[in-house]
């Protein structure tokens, strides 16, 4: 299976390098994403469990980076014209403009929605959840971390 995804919108919250305040605010997330992976498929060709490696090109505010994530998905086969999906997996992101870099847990929920032999769209939800920020030796400040809700649409190919 190849994908490539979009991330449609994510309202994402950034707090502050400054420790005691902790103040948070809003900033816009776009990603373009590659997910490569395979799953199980049962006699009837129903995909049942699935997994993926995802990286991309991600646009946090006015800031550049790098997201890396692996991820494991449970299907309900309900339809061959839908397949609903649950997702939960761990990754990262990496932040040029900051030089630094965050792990990050996300759960999902999805469909994916066969549209000729092979190809489908995908349509999930995403919610991101950083791991504890670090504190920077140098500043003695905590770094940024970024959390949020992400909506997927993309295009895949299964072979």
């Amino acid at each position: 299976m190849v994908r490539l995804d979009t991330i449609a919108w994510e309202d994402t919250t950034r707090r502050d390098e400054d420790g005691a305040a902790r103040a948070e605010r809003s900033v816009d997330r776009d990603a373009l994403e590659l997910a490569i992976g395979g799953g199980y498929f049962d006699q009837y060709d129903r995909k049942l469990v699935g997994w993926e490696m995802v990286g991309g090109r991600a646009r946090l505010g006015s800031l550049d980076g790098w997201s890396l994530r692996a991820s494991l998905r449970w299907y309900w086969p309900i339809s061959e014209f839908l397949r609903p999906y649950a997702a939960l997996g761990a990754g990262g992101l990496y932040l040029e403009d900051l030089e630094t870099a965050q792990g990050e847990l996300h759960a999902g929920i999805g469909a994916e929605i066969p549209i000729t032999r092979g190809w489908f769209l995908n349509l999930g939800l995403d919610y991101l959840y950083p791991g504890e920020p670090a504190l920077d030796e140098a500043t003695e400040k905590i770094e940024t971390e970024f959390d949020g809700w992400a909506l997927r649409l993309g295009l895949g190919w299964e072979f």
